[in-house]
């Protein structure tokens, strides 16, 4: 390829690939390999390259942005282009060699780069350089090599390993884009600069290890990377960027309390993600992390944290994990088989908090996909390894607290909410008799010689007075002390109907037993938590 069309066509796949995102892919976000790209036939100016479409990329002024800013020490329009058995060169200002391309000859089973190539250091491998092999499986970067740029190993048909020393600093925009075949991969802890959409659309990628010396997870890092189902993220991470994890597999997903940010779509179209644990540290979220994800998304974390303001906000489910607010029903018990450390996080990276010795009892909040289980531990909370805890079986034997009847057919399921699976159903009118009452409105309650899960709201317990009807009358009035969504019924998973404005006066005509109120709302009737309204 003519070198002054090279970087016009870099930038034109990163800028497609990063777009693709940004404007939304829920249904569709495979883009065309770029292999061919080498093959382009128009050469864009400067001035076309700035003023092509970047409406939804934030601050993004010209292609430029989508980069990191390196010095290559030379001028590609003015340069000498030199070439040895098969990998094209210059020698920059520094009179050291960067890698700008090489030649079809050299797309072998396993490439080993040179560190010296006619005596000259080999320090940097230039934006494309490697980008479309077609039959190489491993690449080799000597321990030389400080930079690697913008695609330069993208698009790589076969491509199953790639090792990187330590000498490597900087990673530029989209360097392994589209690599299906490389499922692990480990950025060694040299690396301080990450550029956007490093593994963008390496759909079989499962396994990665990042450096601890990065503050984020930029940008598109791993949008569509749809097999990635767990990750350990270093504690030097503060912020994850915008679309970080954008159609990936993950079921559930532990924010370290690291995280300060989290930026706009950074979950978006996951569609397996249920369950995501966000700290008391995270006081900034951005707009619709989860558009185009499953409808079951919960969030959970700390009561009164930003986290739960974001939820309320945004009509997410929510639910307390600390200070004594888990849902009894997610608690497990367990011993330990083994002395065991516990860790600030999940993964043997992650400082050490303690050791548990053999036989001592946890108590499990989250099993992590990563086989790490987060307890609690002093007060707080830890991470220990899953397999050194054996847990507890449930006990046959709990106590009946109360009895009611249904007053509706009701499914009955294997957890506390509709998430779970359901395991058997209860006609209306029929008895129940209920062994906990969880913080969120459901019961558990004795089924078929075990235990199941119904929900509260439509159980009317022995002890409750019959419900009155549609001129039902006021028993209290309060102000809501937030903005507050009105539901069909007592609990997050109902439909919403409406919404109440902080300071908005209410009538209530019932106080149920999960703390939420029926009310008065638009010449009917709704339902709201009474967690956040005044009585007056």
């Amino acid at each position: 390829m003519p070198k002054q069309f090279k970087k016009a066509a870099c930038f034109l796949t990163v800028l497609g690939l990063l777009t693709s995102f940004v404007f939304g892919v829920h249904s569709s976000y495979a883009m065309p390999k770029q292999k061919d790209a080498k093959q382009a036939t128009k050469v864009l100016s400067n001035s076309e390259l700035n003023t092509l479409n970047l409406e939804g990329l934030e601050n993004v002024d010209n292609l430029d942005d989508l980069l990191l800013d390196i010095d290559w020490g030379f001028d590609y329009e003015t340069c000498e282009e030199l070439e040895q058995d098969g990998i094209l060169y210059v020698i920059n200002d520094n009179d050291e060699v960067v890698i700008t391309d090489c030649s079809d000859s050299i797309d072998k089973s396993t490439i080993s780069i040179p560190d010296k190539i006619d005596g000259h250091t080999v320090t940097m491998i230039y934006e494309f350089a490697f980008c479309g092999l077609e039959n190489t499986k491993t690449i080799n970067i000597p321990d030389s090599v400080k930079v690697i740029g913008a695609e330069a190993f993208a698009w790589c048909e076969n491509l199953q390993t790639i090792n990187i020393r330590t000498s490597v600093t900087t990673i530029d925009a989209a360097a392994f884009a589209g690599n299906n075949k490389l499922q692990s991969i480990t950025i060694p802890d040299s690396v301080t600069e990450l550029g956007v959409g490093a593994f963008i659309l390496c759909e079989n990628l499962t396994n990665v290890t990042l450096p601890n010396t990065i503050s984020s997870i930029p940008y598109g890092t791993f949008a569509a990377c749809v097999s990635l189902k767990k990750i350990n993220i270093p504690s030097s991470v503060k912020t994850i960027e915008d679309e970080a994890f954008s159609i990936t597999g993950f079921t559930e997903f532990t924010v370290p309390d690291t995280i300060t940010s989290i930026g706009a779509g950074a979950f978006s179209d996951c569609e397996n993600l249920v369950k995501v644990t966000i700290p008391k540290t995270v006081t900034k979220i951005g707009d619709d992390i989860f558009e185009g994800g499953s409808e079951d998304v919960t969030i959970y974390g700390e009561k009164g944290s930003y986290a739960e303001q974001y939820a309320n906000k945004n009509d997410i489910s929510f639910k307390a994990t600390s200070s004594g607010q888990e849902d009894p029903s997610d608690i497990l018990t367990g011993k330990t088989t083994a002395k065991l450390n516990v860790r600030k996080g999940p993964g043997t990276k992650y400082a050490k908090m303690g050791t548990l010795s053999k036989g001592a009892k946890v108590e499990v909040i989250t099993k992590l996909p990563s086989s790490w289980y987060k307890i609690k531990y002093k007060g707080t909370y830890g991470y220990v390894l899953g397999k050194y805890v054996k847990l507890n079986t449930p006990q046959q034997d709990e106590k009946v607290i109360a009895t009611g009847k249904t007053t509706a057919q009701l499914n009955v399921r294997k957890g506390s909410s509709t998430k779970y699976a359901k395991i058997g159903s209860l006609s209306k009118g029929e008895k129940v008799e209920i062994v906990s009452k969880l913080s969120n409105g459901w019961y558990k309650i004795k089924y078929n010689g075990t235990y199941g899960y119904v929900s509260g709201a439509y159980v009317k317990l022995d002890s409750e007075q019959p419900k009155p009807g549609e001129d039902e009358k006021i028993i209290a009035t309060g102000k809501t002390t937030a903005g507050l969504n009105v539901r069909s019924g007592a609990g997050t998973g109902y439909k919403k109907i409406g919404h109440l404005n902080k300071g908005t006066k209410v009538e209530i005509v019932t106080k149920l037993s999960n703390g939420w109120y029926k009310i008065k709302f638009n010449s009917s009737y709704g339902y709201v938590s009474g967690d956040y309204v005044k009585l007056i």
